[in-house]
Order: structure tokens, then sequence, then C-alpha cells
């Protein structure tokens, strides 16, 4: 998932909060994916004040949800480092991942074959065939299930 829209304007960018709409768009984005019953065991997000921002506000409209992991190293992070992310979660059943552009729109289009546009509050869901996440490749076959947000 991409964070939901932030503010332009902060001391950094690190430090840019969620604007209004992004805050209704991470709302929104949970509550799809809670009706859709994708819920992940497993919540990584940069720690951006934007993306954990993001992934507070998803996770608190997902029944059960686990406490988000913030991850430094998707901060401004690619492909790599999102796998790299991915690789330590073991066997969760489910995963939700949220970052940053280009990284994001990058690493669906790895997943899905084609590209994805990836707004804010872009969150796509696949199904892929890891029975341990550290055996998560750059070439994995990955369907897309659900597409919410954005």
């Amino acid at each position: 998932m991409r964070h939901a829209h932030a503010e332009d304007r902060a001391a950094t960018d690190f430090d840019r909060p969620l604007s209004d709409r992004g805050l209704a768009e991470a709302d929104a984005v949970g509550d799809a994916l809670a009706e859709a019953n994708l819920l992940p065991d497993v919540v990584l997000a940069s720690p951006a004040l934007r993306t954990a921002t993001t992934a507070q506000r998803v996770a608190a409209r997902l029944p059960g949800a686990p406490p988000v992991q913030t991850v430094p190293t998707l901060y401004c992070a690619g492909i790599a480092e999102h796998r790299a992310a991915l690789q330590t979660c073991g066997n969760a059943d489910a995963v939700l991942l949220i970052a940053h552009n280009p990284g994001v729109a990058d690493h669906l289009a790895e997943l899905g074959g084609v590209p994805i546009p990836c707004p804010p509050a872009t969150c796509v869901a696949f199904e892929i065939p890891v029975d341990d996440w550290a055996n998560l490749g750059p070439h994995v076959e990955a369907t897309e299930v659900r597409r919410v947000g954005g």
C-alpha cells in the first residue's frame, strides 16, 4: 500500500502529516480491507509520519489487527528493501506493507507483471505462493486479489 494523501509542507519530508483527505482515505482503506476480510497478521510501515499515521488508521479499522511495526529501511525504499522487510515475516498468512512511491509502484508492477497506477492510498492485495516469507524472491508468481483506494 502507498500511504494516504499528505500535506505538501512540513519541516522535513519525513515529518509531512496526512491531510484531512488522507485521514479519510486511510480510514476508507481500512474499512474496505475489513469488509473484504483481508486481515493482516503483520503490518509493516515506513516510520515517516504520513506512512505511520496511514498504518495506524488502517489497522484501527481491522478486527484483531496486530501492532504496526515500523521499519526504518522502508522510508524512500525500493523493491529490494520491500522484499527484505517482507522476508522477515516468517509464516504469516497475510502481510500489509505501507510505504512510499516510487518504490510501492515499482513493487506492485513487479508483483502484478504490469504497471499499476499508484496514487495515494492505493492498496493492492496479492496472493503469493510462499510458505515462509524468507523464501520470497524477485520473480515470484503473484495473483492480484483485490485493489482498493487510490
